[in-house]
């Protein structure tokens, strides 16, 4: 009822956009603008270790510590997530709990290009795979 009210229906279906997360009850552009730091629609749900924040790698789970992140960051890049087990503030409890949540690569991207002509300037993000751009905006 409540999107209703705004001539909005839910579809009960995966996002197409990140910008979907904007009509999501109690998000408002500030909330957005933290979130999509740390969110996309895009992928398997899985986090890669390569890229991901020091924030992103402590949401993993409530023992992963600041050394264990912080170790993951400095061993970069990491080829296989066996390679996990031996970093500093890790244990076999631990890895074996965020281990389904990992992967050591990615398909998809955000990329943000800005052209200037004069006094004017454009800035266009897009996320795009390994093939083709998925969705694009002015900024």
């Amino acid at each position: 009822f409540y999107y209703e009210q705004f001539g909005y229906k839910p579809s009960n279906a995966p996002f197409k956009s990140i910008y979907e997360i904007l009509y999501v009850k109690g998000v408002d552009r500030k909330v957005f603008n933290t979130l999509r730091k740390f969110v996309t629609i895009y992928g398997d749900g899985r986090i890669n270790v390569n890229s991901a924040s020091k924030e992103v790698l402590m949401a993993l789970d409530p023992e992963m510590t600041e050394t264990a992140a912080e170790s993951i960051i400095e061993s970069r890049p990491i080829k296989r997530l066996e390679e996990l087990k031996d970093l500093p503030g890790f244990t076999p409890e631990l890895y074996f709990r965020i281990k389904p949540l990992l992967t050591v690569s990615c398909n998809y991207f955000l990329v943000n290009s800005s052209g200037m002509f004069g006094d004017s300037e454009v800035t266009v993000e897009a996320f795009v795979d390994r093939k083709r751009v998925l969705e694009w905006k002015v900024k």
